[in-house]
C-alpha cells in the first residue's frame, strides 16, 4: 500500500448537525466518510495469496492486501448480526471482540500468531486515557498493517458532540489524518509508518497531546485475548460469513 494520498484543503473541525460537512451523509450507515468496502477480492489474487502462506512465503505488497480485504469483510460480517449495519452506534462497545475476531481470521488464513498483535490505546500508546482495542499484522517483508474495524463509534451520527467522537473530529481536522480516518473508515486497514502511528495515537488520547510514535512501539501486542475461540464463534458465527 503506497502512502496515504491526501488532497490539499482544509478540513472543517466541528460536527455540522451530526456531520463532517466535507463527507456525504450516507445511508444506511450513516455518520461521516465513506462506507465499509464489502466487494471482495480478485480470487485468483487471494489464492496466490493462500498459498504463499501455506508454504511460509512473505507476501508481496499486492497480495497482503489482497489477503486484508478479504479478512476485513469476513470480520465484519462475522461481527454485525444479520440484519444490522455497522453503524457507529452498533460499533460502539465491540472493538475488542472485533479485534479478537480479526485475529482469529488472519490465524485461519495461515498467518503466524507471532505476526498478529492485540492492542488496546492506554496500553500501546502510554499516557492515553480512552479504552479502544485494535490489532496490527506483518504480512510483508517488514511491513506492519494497522487494522481497526470498529473507528466508525468515533463519528456518531447524532448532534451532541461528547468524548466518542473525538478521535474522528482531530483527524478531520486535518488533511492528513481526513486521510486516514477515510481508509479506516473504508478498507479497516492502514500501512503503518511512523507518521501513522502518531496521527492515530494522538486521536486515541483526548487531551490530543503532541506525542510521537513509532511502528516499533506496535511490533509486539500489548494485550492478550480476553476471548476464548469457543466464545468467539458463540457470538460471532462463522455462519454469517458470504462469499
Amino acid at each position: 500500500m503506497p502512502a496515504l494520498n491526501v488532497q490539499s484543503g482544509e478540513r472543517p473541525t466541528r460536527l455540522l448537525n451530526g456531520v463532517y460537512p466535507t463527507h456525504e451523509r450516507r445511508v444506511p450507515n450513516g455518520g461521516a466518510g465513506p462506507e465499509p468496502v464489502m466487494t471482495r477480492p480478485d480470487a485468483a489474487l487471494l489464492a496466490m495469496a493462500r498459498r504463499s502462506l501455506a508454504v511460509g512465503m512473505p507476501l508481496t505488497p499486492e497480495l497482503a492486501e489482497t489477503l486484508l480485504q478479504d479478512v476485513v469483510i469476513t470480520t465484519r460480517q462475522r461481527i454485525v448480526a444479520p440484519g444490522e449495519l455497522l453503524t457507529a452506534e452498533y460499533a460502539m462497545g465491540i472493538c475488542g471482540p472485533a479485534a479478537a475476531v480479526a485475529s482469529e481470521e488472519l490465524q485461519g488464513e495461515r498467518v503466524p500468531a507471532s505476526e498478529v498483535g492485540l492492542h488496546q490505546a492506554i496500553a500501546a500508546f502510554p499516557g492515553n486515557d480512552l479504552t479502544h482495542s485494535f490489532a496490527t499484522v506483518r504480512l510483508s517483508d517488514d511491513n506492519l498493517y494497522l487494522i481497526d474495524l470498529t473507528f466508525r463509534q468515533f463519528t456518531p451520527s447524532n448532534t451532541k458532540l461528547n468524548i466518542s467522537s473525538m478521535p474522528a473530529e482531530f483527524l478531520y481536522g486535518t488533511p492528513e489524518g481526513a486521510a486516514l480516518a477515510d481508509a479506516l473508515l473504508s478498507r479497516g486497514y492502514v500501512l503503518l509508518d511512523d507518521r501513522v502511528a502518531t496521527l492515530y495515537g494522538q486521536a486515541l488520547d483526548t487531551k490530543h497531546r503532541p506525542a510521537k510514535y513509532r511502528v516499533e512501539d506496535l511490533r509486539s501486542r500489548t494485550v492478550e485475548s480476553a476471548y476464548w475461540p469457543e466464545e468467539l464463534t458463540e457470538f460471532f458465527p462463522t455462519s454469517r460469513i458470504v462469499r
